[in-house]
């Protein structure tokens, strides 16, 4: 059905998943694992694997460009979008016995301002050599180069129905603009 729209709106569908990939559980690594290995049985050998999920859908061309830059000055290693993190992990809590317990005990008495800068995964941009993501199964590894994001719009990540109503205001705000 999906590829139907698609093809009737002038968009190119060359092939499908097979049904084990297109269920939710499948996982983004064996999805572009597929990917990979049909365009490179079709097409030949490529120097990198890049996936844009349609779920971060405000990255700008200039990041995606800035991603690829950094993908090719380090002689291909993974690239991996991430943003500043909202919450510091060293301020993250358990609870264990009905007790709040800090996961990190030796800093639970540092000021915000001397933690280290944290970072997460914004799911925004995944930049791979194709023998890595074989051999790793995995975007992320040892030598992953991070391509910091910071406009929170760019990282915004539609995984829930708040992340969804927060992409629609952030639209809403931008289309009101235009006016």
């Amino acid at each position: 059905m999906i590829a139907e729209v698609a093809r009737g709106a002038g968009a190119l569908v060359p092939w499908l998943r097979p049904a084990e990939l297109a269920t939710d559980t499948a996982t983004s690594v064996n999805v572009c694992l597929h990917a990979l290995d049909w365009y490179e049985g079709a097409h030949g050998i490529i120097d990198g694997l890049l996936l844009l999920q349609p779920t971060s859908p405000f990255r700008s061309r200039s990041t995606v460009l800035r991603g690829i830059d950094l993908f090719r000055v380090n002689k291909h290693r993974p690239v991996l979008a991430v943003s500043p993190a909202a919450s510091h992990p060293m301020w993250c809590f358990r609870i264990q016995d009905q007790s709040l317990r800090p996961f990190f005990e030796e800093v639970a008495t540092l000021r915000s301002q001397d933690l280290p800068a944290a970072y997460v995964v914004n799911g925004s941009f995944y930049l791979i050599a194709p023998a890595d993501l074989r051999t790793l199964r995995s975007f992320m590894s040892d030598n992953t180069i991070p391509l910091v994001i910071e406009d929170p719009r760019e990282s915004i990540d539609i995984d829930s129905e708040w992340d969804w109503k927060m992409a629609e205001t952030f639209l809403a705000m931008n289309n009101a603009g235009r006016t």
